[in-house]
């Protein structure tokens, strides 16, 4: 079974629409988890696996399906594959992301009241249970298959390299989401005994771009990580979200992957469609033949590459995004706003306000 290990809940897995607040263990065996399991064998759609009853009811594959092709049905349940996020401790506070993710948002949020922007507050960040988390995640250890690390930033968490220190000896696939900013000694070291591992790298730009959209970002630092990463015997991704900042920077970024490239390497992008004042479709209409042709320059390079097929999910999407562009026009007020308060918060200045004839 898949199971999602949140900061403060676990469910069954990542689409699952209820969340429990047990720790991972205590879920696992409890009269709830047995239930969803009965209902599935018996033919019957628990309530929170609605997303998967409807892309079946639609003739799309489900994750439901898809691990039942990965995984065979033990005569036991077995945790086989874990995505696990220790807490949303994270030295980065990027643009698009949100306090859940990233303790540092969180504290500006509370500090700056900024509920407006993120619609809601934390009461506290969520680190308290990460070595209640470790505890129960060591135990599925001998059956475990695979285990996707997430955060907050997982290479900022203790309980990380708790865990990872301790499957480096075994058959697991283990997967990795980093912003590649602290790629350390202890990292490589463990990462390299890993017999399956990916890594995820977080990259919205590069330059001062990436400085100014993923707050936190020294880009020497994370470019010179990259090519250690780079250097591992292992498959590399990289992930974009395309908001209305990084959109006009999308071709240095598009550059920088192509050059990059080497066996079991890819990306993937995706429009920011949550908050909605950071989609791409609230930049002004009079950039929008210059951002068409970015993108038409990043469908081209992305096309004219050998490894093509890793970046089909990019070129779709960026398809997409320039058919939104032709036609959708969202209110940027919002976008304005929001980018004030952090630039005066942050002490940054946007470099695109020239877009706008009155900003």
């Amino acid at each position: 079974m898949h199971q999602f290990i949140g900061q403060n809940f676990t469910k069954p897995c990542c689409e699952f629409t209820e969340e429990s607040s047990q720790t991972p263990n205590q879920y696992w065996h409890s009269n709830e988890l047995a239930k969803i399991r009965n209902d599935l064998l018996t033919g019957k759609w628990p309530i929170g696996c609605k997303t998967c009853k409807t892309l079946e009811e639609n003739n799309s594959k489900s994750l439901r399906q898809r691990s039942c092709e990965e995984y065979t049905i033990p005569s036991q349940p077995q945790v086989k594959y874990i995505d696990v996020r220790f807490s949303n401790k994270c030295n980065f506070a990027c643009r698009s992301c949100e306090p859940i993710f990233s303790s540092r948002i969180s504290k500006e949020n509370s500090l700056h009241n900024l509920e407006e922007f993120y619609g809601y507050k934390l009461d506290k960040n969520y680190v308290n249970n990460s070595k209640q988390i470790a505890n129960d995640v060591e135990k599925y250890l001998p059956t475990l298959e695979k285990i996707m690390f997430t955060g907050g930033e997982p290479t900022y968490i203790e309980e990380f390299y708790t865990i990872l220190e301790k499957i480096t000896d075994k058959d697991i696939q283990v997967c990795i989401t980093t912003n590649a900013s602290l790629i350390s000694k202890r990292f490589l070291k463990a990462v390299s005994k890993i017999k399956k591992l990916h890594i995820t790298i977080s990259l919205d730009a590069v330059g001062q771009p990436a400085e100014y959209i993923r707050y936190g970002t020294v880009w020497s630092t994370v470019e010179e990580n990259i090519q250690k990463i780079l250097k591992l015997n292992c498959s590399v991704m990289f992930n974009s979200v395309i908001t209305a900042y990084s959109l006009p920077h999308l071709d240095k970024l598009v550059d920088f992957i192509i050059e990059n490239e080497q066996n079991e390497y890819g990306a993937d992008m995706y429009i920011c469609n949550n908050p909605s004042h950071l989609h791409p479709c609230v930049l002004p209409k009079k950039s929008r033949i210059r951002l068409t042709e970015v993108i038409n320059y990043c469908i081209l390079k992305l096309t004219n590459s050998i490894r093509v097929e890793d970046y089909r999910n990019c070129i779709d999407v960026l398809k997409d995004l320039k058919v939104q562009l032709s036609k959708n026009f969202y209110d940027e007020k919002k976008f304005k706003l929001f980018t004030d308060k952090l630039d005066k918060i942050r002490n940054q200045k946007y470099d695109n306000r020239n877009l706008w004839t009155n900003w």
